[in-house]
């Protein structure tokens, strides 16, 4: 369960916004990949190595946007795409829009309400990248009357900003599968939306949820702040902030999940995507009489499987 959480969804938080990606990506420590070359006739020319223009790509970046992260413009860009040869003609895969249109018919068959952003990174973990416009054409072509019921449910949302990556990770649990003892734990970054972890657990322990948090730490960084609500599962989490930061920069805010709006905005991903169709099975087997919550048995082998 925990790779079906992670295919689709990790996906998509990659493709909502990549700047923090880009930010880690960029980094470079070492002497001999300084910025800017030195001692030079003209203008200091930008460092640019082969591996950095290929992980920028990798994130599926416009051109643009890859010269704007490296600070060249797109003709430099070209040139030195050229010179590592890389080739940057074929960025997008070669399918007709038949063969795309059958694709998304057969993961509409699995996950119907699925959205543009998603249904977009359903196709890239199947290894097909296609332009946004092809993709929205093609989903208006299979499942008009989804689109119209998408836009006539859509989320009226506060405006939101943070100033950076890392400022504030939002941390929340959601338990729609407890009654089968299956919680999902998830982080999200408040700027970036990149979900630092994600996770279905057998259990809502502490010592679970700050294992995660110090896992996607080691990874991604500490973040500033955490924003999570009262309960006893992050306790882990904000012992470990208090520790770093100090009670007096405010490391850890606190209130009522509903509140929680970058986690929340997840959860109805997680609930219409992956909670839903789960617990529809589940409720299912309990009917038919293949599984009882109260043998320890049968929930083991509801884990395993």
């Amino acid at each position: 369960m925990p790779n079906s959480l992670q295919t689709g969804l990790l996906f998509t938080s990659i493709y909502f916004n990549v700047t923090i990606n880009v930010i880690y990506l960029t980094v470079i420590d070492d002497e001999e990949n300084e910025a800017m070359e030195v001692n030079q006739v003209g203008r200091p020319s930008v460092h640019v190595t082969k591996e950095m223009i290929t992980e920028l790509l990798a994130l599926k970046l416009s051109y643009a946007q890859i010269a704007k992260v490296l600070g060249i413009c797109r003709t430099s860009l070209y040139k030195k795409m050229n010179e590592y040869r890389i080739d940057y003609k074929e960025k997008y895969s070669i399918i007709s829009d038949n063969e795309l249109d059958n694709t998304i018919k057969q993961i509409y068959q699995d996950q119907h309400k699925m959205g543009e952003v998603m249904l977009m990174g359903h196709l890239r973990s199947k290894g097909i990248d296609v332009q946004r416009k092809r993709l929205r054409e093609a989903i208006h072509r299979v499942d008009p009357v989804g689109v119209e019921e998408r836009k006539a449910n859509g989320i009226k949302r506060r405006v939101y900003e943070v100033p950076h990556p890392n400022f504030i990770w939002h941390i929340d649990g959601n338990h729609k599968l407890i009654r089968y003892r299956l919680v999902i734990h998830c982080a999200i970054d408040g700027y970036s939306r990149l979900i630092t972890f994600l996770q279905c657990s057998d259990n809502n322990r502490s010592q679970t949820v700050v294992e995660l948090f110090n896992e996607a730490t080691n990874e991604f960084g500490m973040p500033k702040h955490v924003r999570t609500d009262h309960g006893g599962e992050h306790v882990g989490i904000w012992t470990t902030m208090y520790n770093v930061y100090g009670d007096e920069n405010n490391p850890v805010f606190t209130g009522r999940s509903v509140h929680n709006q970058r986690a929340e905005r997840n959860n109805r991903d997680l609930n219409v995507s992956i909670t839903s169709p789960f617990k529809k099975v589940f409720e299912e087997l309990e009917l038919e009489g293949h599984l009882n919550v109260d043998n320890e048995t049968d929930i083991f082998c509801l884990h395993y499987v």
